[in-house]
């Protein structure tokens, strides 16, 4: 059956408000409060759990998030990819170099998300799109890897596929986030809420904490998160 396709970048029913009219209302923040703050740390730090949860939009919404029982999806199945949204998976190098899986889970898109290097072709699955977009390249612009993963994504999306994003340190899921608050238009708290709801746990360097914050700003014209410490942390009513 066709995907699922998340909500339109253009917004929708009269709203701009990011996250599909969600209830979770944030104050500006100008993004060179952000800058101020922005570290080059590259080291993934465990991102604190989100204690209220903000609303989603229905198609994204998981069940049980409303529940507030936190998810732990494939429990002691860590190389099983978690689907974040029903074309959006996350998984590990060996997730992506299981022929079985990638062809069985309908997987068309890799996107290998840090430096390590991987080869598509022992997979001996021909038509599989790869990508590397390492976001751990200090080298590289954050902002060039996250328009190339995005277009992959949205790619695949709409030729009917699924991405599988991987990586060994983390990276994976920031980029992830990345994603949700630029097709979905969701808030980075709506983002981050999600993906740490299906991951369980989620680690994010100080480095990519502070572009997160940035690119939100950017997107949105206003933050639903802070920085704190170099990590990303929620604002206090």
């Amino acid at each position: 059956p066709p995907t699922p396709a998340p909500p339109s970048r253009g917004g929708g029913g009269g709203s701009s408000r990011p996250g599909g009219g969600a209830e979770h209302s944030s104050p500006a923040i100008a993004p060179a409060a952000s800058r101020s703050e922005v570290s080059q740390d590259t080291t993934p730090r465990d991102i604190g759990l989100i204690q209220r949860r903000p609303n989603l939009p229905g198609s994204l919404r998981p069940d049980g998030y409303d529940q507030g029982s936190p998810a732990v999806p494939h429990a002691g199945h860590p190389d099983i990819p978690i689907e974040i949204l029903p074309f959006l998976m996350l998984g590990t190098f060996k997730t992506a170099s299981d022929h079985g899986i990638v062809t069985g889970m309908g997987i068309s898109g890799l996107l290998n998300c840090c430096k390590q290097p991987f080869d598509p072709e022992t997979l001996g699955a021909p038509g599989i799109q790869y990508l590397q977009c390492a976001f751990d390249d200090e080298d590289t612009s954050l902002s060039l890897q996250r328009q190339k993963a995005m277009d992959l994504i949205s790619s695949t999306r709409q030729a009917g596929g699924r991405v599988l994003m991987f990586c060994e340190r983390d990276w994976h899921g920031a980029a992830c986030i990345m994603y949700l608050m630029w097709e979905c238009r969701l808030t980075l708290l709506q983002a981050l809420s999600l993906v740490q709801y299906k991951m369980s746990s989620l680690r994010i360097s100080p480095k990519l904490c502070a572009y997160l914050i940035q690119y939100e700003a950017i997107l949105h014209g206003c933050n639903s998160m802070r920085l704190l410490a170099g990590l990303v942390t929620e604002i206090e009513p």
